[in-house]
This record gives structure tokens, sequence and C-alpha cells, in this order.
């Protein structure tokens, strides 16, 4: 009898590394066949970047994700910064993320996505992305909390393949290449430093108003709000300082929404950039025609570098930030580049 329960304990210690194992080679198999890459190579990414090298943590959903560039906050200002925005993030994800985070850096100033107040998705909707990232996502208790908050949303079905990410993310292994098996990917860094800008621009659409009036009762998702506060009290733990800042974008986001959170950062005394109002759009030169990915809700490449010029700037004069430039240590930084503009798409 004893003997069999130590074959069955065998058996699935087996069982879990190789689930292990190949969740962490579907996770971060490269990009798939749009050329987006997936969360599990965002956060693998982090921990390739040497320890307490990060000065500034990006988070967000991807409107974060496509507008913030590090390279541009590296070549303007010498800041050294990684976006860690995943598709359609929750405060919660971020939350975890940054617990996760915070074990191999100490940034100075911590960047949130102010959409992240206002939650307008499903959990079950990102199986793959929160599968991806429990994939990739070193042992930890803070790991087991964060598939622990992310069962309490999801069908037990799903949570099942959240525990195996190997079961969600089957699929990804049709892009699996040899290299692949050595998980490439989880150890070599992000050449984006997480970003992942889009490469075309909307043509054809019609000039929408920024920050309009909203015709429904705008409020805070209260889950978001009680994450949105973790995220300050980790900050206040950590000596970090936070900035809540949103891309601009003409869908889901209103003059209620910006009343909103300009009051909650009033409140509680954090800095609020919102670069929606119209003295940011006309000094950045964003021209909704030319700078938007879709019809608004996702800026471009070009309409990223304009940003994050002016987000570097604001960085510099509202934070003290060193500036690595001239430092050897942070030579490697020189080797980012920032793909460029493909052909627009009709």
């Amino acid at each position: 009898m004893k003997r069999n329960w130590i074959k069955a304990l065998a058996f699935f210690l087996l069982l879990g590394m190789l689930s292990s194992y190949f969740g962490k080679v579907a996770a971060t198999a490269g990009t798939d066949s749009a050329g987006n890459y997936s969360a599990g190579i965002t956060l693998a990414g982090l921990y390739a970047e040497p320890d307490d090298s990060i000065d500034v943590l990006i988070f967000g959903s991807s409107t974060s994700r496509a507008a913030f560039l590090p390279k541009i906050l590296w070549d303007d200002q010498g800041i050294t910064s990684y976006n860690l925005s995943t598709p359609s993030q929750s405060a919660s994800i971020a939350y975890y993320l940054l617990q996760d985070a915070l074990d191999k850096q100490s940034p100075s100033v911590v960047i949130i996505n102010a959409s992240q107040f206002f939650k307008d998705f499903d959990t079950e909707s990102l199986l793959l992305d929160i599968s991806s990232l429990s994939a990739v996502m070193k042992p930890s208790v803070n790991k087991l909390s964060f598939l622990n908050e992310l069962s309490k949303q999801l069908s037990w079905q799903s949570i099942i393949e959240l525990y195996l990410p190997i079961l969600a993310l089957h699929a990804n292994m049709a892009y699996v290449e040899p290299g692949d098996f050595l998980l490439k990917n989880y150890r070599n860094p992000n050449n984006l430093k997480g970003a992942m800008p889009y490469l075309t621009c909307s043509v054809n659409i019609p000039d929408q108003p920024f920050l309009p009036n909203s015709d429904e009762i705008v409020s805070f998702d209260q889950t978001e709000l009680q994450y949105m506060k973790k995220i300050q009290g980790l900050c206040e733990e950590h000596g970090i300082e936070l900035l809540i800042a949103i891309p601009p974008k003409t869908k889901t986001w209103t003059k209620q929404n910006n009343a909103l959170v300009e009051s909650y950062c009033s409140e509680y005394g954090i800095e609020f950039l919102d670069m929606n109002e119209s003295d940011i759009l006309s000094e950045t030169g964003f021209d909704q025609r030319q700078d938007f990915y879709d019809d608004g809700l996702h800026v471009n490449i070009n309409g990223a570098i304009k940003l994050s010029h002016y987000l570097s700037d604001y960085l510099s004069k509202s934070f003290e930030l060193a500036d690595h430039t001239d430092d050897p240590a942070y030579s490697y930084w020189n080797n980012c580049v920032l793909p460029k503009m493909t052909i627009s798409a009709e």
C-alpha cells in the first residue's frame, strides 16, 4: 500500500512538472499569427532584467501597452522603465504583478492606467492572458494569492485551466519553434521592455471628441477600487510614488470618468495625468487621423512616440529619477530599437 502511494505521488509530481514546463513553453512561444506577443512574454521579460535596474513600472490594459514606450523614456531622459501592461488588465491583476515585480525591482515610480478604476470586461474572457501569466509567474505565496483571487471570478472548468495553464494554452503550441523548448523567451530580455506598439493606422474615420459627456451614470467598480487602494498601500510601504495616467482615446473615457479620477487623486495626493486634455493633445501634436491604430481606442506607434516624449518630460519634471545615460552598467539599454510603421490599414 505504501509503495502505491509513493508511485501515485511520483506520478502527480511528474505530471505537475511537465505541465509547468509545457505551460511556460506555450506561454512564451513567440508571437501569434497577428504578431502579438503574450502576457506571459511580457512578464518573462521583466524577470530577465537585472535586479534593481527598473526605476519606473507601468501597469494597465492594452491601451497603456501600446502607448508608453520605455525606449523613448530612455532616449530622452535616461529613465529605465518597464511596461507591465497586459490585455484588459484589471487592478487586481496589476496588484499581484506589482507584488511579483517588487521581489526583484525597487522602482521609484509606478504608473497605473486610470481605466483600472472602471471594470468593463468579464474575467472569463481573459482566461488565455491570465493563464499565460500563471504559467510564467514564479512559484511564491503571491502567485498562490493571485490564483486564489482570480479563481473567485471563474467557472470550475476555467479554474482547472488556470492552475494547469497548458490546458488553456495548448493552441499556442502551433507557433512553437525548436528554440522555444529551451524557453528562450523566458530567459531573454524583452527588446521593447513590455510595450507592444501597433504599426498601422486607421484611415477614413471621422474625428470624434475627446472627453465627451457621458449619457450614463459613471462610477468606480468597487472591486477595482479596493485593489487600487491596495496598490496605493503597497507603494506607500515601499516608498514608491504613484502616477495615475491615461493615454488619449475617444471611446469609453468621458468628462465624468476624468472628474471622478481627478477628485480621487486630489483626495489622496496622487499625481493624475489625463492625456485627453486639450492642452496636452495640442502640445504633443496628437492627430487622431494619423495616431490611432483603430477608431479611437489604441494609439499606433506614431502616437505612442509623441505621448512617450511627453511622458518622459513629465516624469523628469515631476519626480526625482536618475539619468542613467552615461552609466556603463546601463549601456545595454542602447540596444533597444523600435519597429517602424507599416502600410496604413484600409
